[in-house]
Parts: structure tokens; C-alpha cells; sequence
């Protein structure tokens, strides 16, 4: 089956994750704006949903054990990839596909880089995929930036993710949600 995905101007489709969609795109239209539109271009892209599931699954590193996220396994980490960009910025995308809805429209994804501290050193914390719009069956790739950190990075910089909900506006009382390893599920280190 096809699927549509509209990408508008201001919130663009990520360079690094277009190459994935070029083998599962049927078509993708720009459609024409006037100059003075605020949020263009428009791009829209009719996708085959089993080639894409097969083009993401052969490309990530699937976890050393089952990872789940939440209760019930709602949410399972299919994959992930770990690129080391430059200046020794790092991007992380991770793979996942929904057994159950949460329910809650303010969960946030975090990955972290751990320092040999055991603190996080480098860390980006967003969920692009509104947690109250999941449904069963979906998937999803999400990418964190994380920045160089301070220190240069020994080559064992184990990886973490994990999700957490916002218990007030302004997200200074957060839970994290459980894990099928504790509150958060480790990733290989990058090489």
C-alpha cells in the first residue's frame, strides 16, 4: 500500500533521512506557491510502505536484546544508527514501531552520549512524532542531533535512549517511562 507524506518549508523532510524514501518514492510533487507564501515549498511524497519498511530495516543496527519502551512494550526500538558527522557532531536515528498508543501528547525521546563518568556529555531531547497520534502497527525514524562534546570522544562512548512525559508546562517535573531494561536502553558504542 501507499502512504502520503507532506513535508511543507518550515518543517522540511531532513536531508539524511530523504535518501531513505528514494527507493519507496511512487511520485513526489512540489506544488507551485506564490512568492510570498510563508511556508514553502510544499513537497509531497506518495510512498510504498512495504519498500520502505525494507529499505529502513536492512539499514539500522537492530538492539543486542528486545527493547521496549512504556507500559505494556508500547513502544519497540527496531534499530538505530549512530553517524559521525563534522566536527564531531553525531547523528542518531533511531527506528521504531508502536504496539500500543500512549495516549499522552507530551512524551519526549532523549538519546544521550555517556561520558566515562557514567554522566551524559552530549544529549538532544525531541519527540518529532506527536505521542497522542500513534497507532498501532506505525513506524517511525527519529533523529537526534548531538553536538560535539567538550572533550573529544573516546571511541567507547556508549549511546542511551530513552522517553519521558512532562508532568507540568514547562517540563521541570519529567517521568521517565519504563524500559525492558530499566528507564533507558543502551545503544552500541559509535565505532
Amino acid at each position: 500500500p501507499a502512504h502520503t507524506l507532506t513535508f511543507s518549508g518550515q518543517s522540511a523532510l531532513a536531508p539524511e533521512l530523504a535518501a531513505w524514501l528514494d527507493g519507496a518514492a511512487v511520485s513526489e510533487t512540489t506544488l507551485p506557491l506564490l512568492e510570498t507564501d510563508l511556508d514553502r515549498p510544499v513537497t509531497i511524497w506518495q510512498v510504498d510502505t512495504a519498500v520502505a519498511r525494507d529499505a529502513l530495516a536492512t539499514q539500522f543496527t537492530p538492539p543486542a536484546t528486545p527493547s521496549f519502551i512504556g507500559e505494556n512494550e508500547a513502544l519497540e526500538l527496531l534499530g538505530y544508527q549512530i553517524v559521525t558527522q563534522e566536527a564531531g557532531d553525531t547523528a542518531v536515528f533511531t527506528l521504531w514501531r508502536v504496539h500500543q498508543p500512549l495516549g499522552e501528547p507530551d512524551a519526549v525521546l532523549f538519546t544521550q552520549q555517556i561520558g566515562q563518568n557514567g554522566l551524559p556529555i552530549s544529549q538532544e531531547d525531541r519527540l518529532d512524532v506527536p505521542s497522542d497520534q500513534w497507532q498501532t502497527g506505525d513506524w517511525f525514524v527519529q533523529l537526534h542531533h548531538l553536538p560535539a562534546p567538550p572533550a573529544p570522544r573516546e571511541p567507547s562512548t556508549p549511546f542511551i535512549v530513552g522517553l519521558y512525559r512532562c508532568n507540568d508546562a514547562l517540563c521541570q517535573q519529567a517521568e521517565r517511562y519504563p524500559t525492558s531494561q530499566g528507564d533507558t536502553l543502551p545503544l552500541s558504542p559509535a565505532p
